[in-house]
């Protein structure tokens, strides 16, 4: 396993759980649309779920693929973990690879290659206790023995000599699927920045009841802020992103807060623009759509 086989591998893992999650509304962290506002027409909303009217009409059926999308983010943590062992200069146990078990016992010792993602150790311990505390709801979801049920919407199961499991809730199991999302694109990204770290320890910290080990102190414990903005067209055509306006409005309501920026563009472009806040200018810029500058990409 290298950093090339772990992103092939996880590919439709990962695609299926950046689809999923928008579609649940699952944005943790509160949501500011500063659109109508700035074209001088509306007020400023907070806590809009962007989702379709289709996807918004059956919430049951979404819940219902929720075990499905956790077993594809315990998928995405199980390659995740070999990936780290096999970089740390630790071999399969198996002719075919790694077994499972072998792979909780090291992964909660703390072993791995903790510069591929640039954690420290105490955080990716606590990820590897996660990881060993689910392997048994993957092992009965796999196996067909899981239960799940939605009201209220939760995930248990029955681990060997009839124990029955600590059940993972609604709100645990998003954050155990925004868990595999973050590390598993800190793979893509050649290690966690600090907001991405701060985000693990939020997600850990949702799941703290299933650990025993406990979460770093310190850490921002909370999700990324989102906030909306709308590119203007000046006088002689050229597109603006007002940046200094976006820097007031969030000083005010967020200022100790990771931001993500998501721009949409007017008209029919089919696509928004992205970045964090703390990478773009604090001034108002022209900006091409079509060659967004590199603080920024087209979703």
């Amino acid at each position: 396993m290298n950093m090339e086989g772990f992103i092939e591998a996880t590919g439709f893992e990962l695609l299926a759980i950046d689809r999923y999650l928008p579609l649940m509304g699952d944005d943790p962290g509160d949501t500011w649309d500063f659109r109508e506002a700035m074209v001088g027409h509306g007020p400023i909303h907070l806590g809009v779920e962007l989702v379709s009217e289709f996807v918004g009409s059956d919430r049951g059926l979404r819940a219902a693929m929720l075990p499905l999308v956790f077993g594809a983010a315990w998928k995405v943590l199980d390659l995740l973990i070999e990936l780290m062992l096999e970089q740390d200069g630790y071999e399969p146990d198996q002719p075919r690879g790694w077994s499972i078990r072998r792979k909780r016992r090291l992964v909660t010792s703390g072993c791995g290659n903790l510069g591929l993602l640039q954690l420290d150790s105490q955080t990716w311990q606590a990820i590897g206790h996660i990881y060993d505390a689910t392997a048994e709801h993957r092992h009965c979801l796999v196996h067909r023995t899981a239960s799940f049920s939605l009201s209220p919407i939760q995930l248990t199961g029955t681990a060997r000599g009839g124990v029955p499991l600590t059940p993972i809730n609604e709100q645990e199991l998003h954050a155990f699927i925004h868990l595999a999302q973050i590390v598993a694109y800190g793979v893509r990204d050649s290690g966690l920045g600090r907001r991405s770290v701060d985000y693990v320890h939020w997600c850990l910290k949702e799941l703290e009841r299933h650990l025993a080990i406990s979460v770093p102190e310190g850490s921002r414990l909370e999700p990324p802020r989102k906030a909306w903005i709308v590119l203007q067209k000046n006088s002689e055509g050229r597109w603006i992103a007002d940046f200094a306006y976006l820097y007031e409005q969030m000083e005010k309501r967020a200022p100790e807060n990771h931001v993500d920026v998501w721009i949409e563009i007017p008209g029919e472009s089919g696509y928004s623009l992205f970045g964090h806040l703390e990478d773009v200018p604090k001034q108002a810029v022209v900006i091409d759509p079509k060659r967004p500058p590199v603080y920024l990409a087209r979703c």
